[in-house]
């Protein structure tokens, strides 16, 4: 379903919106770093996400980065903290800074799994159903 590089996913502009949008609205980056739980993850392709971060590219598209959630059964290496992985030397990692990184969800302790993926608007709602 997921190839190894960073996917772009074109998504319905309104869940990119801030303050009102699913995928905008699971940003916890802030929460991550702070050894807090995530915000609601979105849904997409039928699988848990969580955005690490938002913004808007060059061309003016509004955009976020996410990771997979998942259980820590689910997760195939040694998961970290975030903590664990702060400095020069560890950001490195070929998956995204964020992979494997152990997070709290529901009371549980769940994994980002990484590549680092974008979703971008690229259409509204209004407009897919011309289609």
């Amino acid at each position: 379903m997921f190839r190894s590089g960073n996917e772009v996913y074109s998504v319905d502009a309104s869940r990119l919106e801030y303050q009102h949008g699913d995928i905008n609205g699971s940003y916890s980056g802030d929460r991550i770093s702070e050894d807090k739980p995530v915000r609601h993850p979105f849904t997409f392709k039928g699988v848990l996400w969580t955005c690490t971060g938002t913004g808007g590219g060059r061309d003016k598209k509004r955009k976020a980065w996410a990771y997979r959630l998942v259980t820590r059964d689910a997760f195939d290496g040694t998961p970290v903290t975030y903590h664990e992985v702060i400095g020069p030397k560890k950001r490195n990692n070929p998956k995204g800074f964020y992979h494997g990184m152990l997070v709290k969800h529901k009371k549980e302790l769940w994994v980002l799994l990484g590549p680092e993926h974008t979703f971008e608007a690229g259409f509204t709602v209004e407009q897919s159903n011309l289609f």
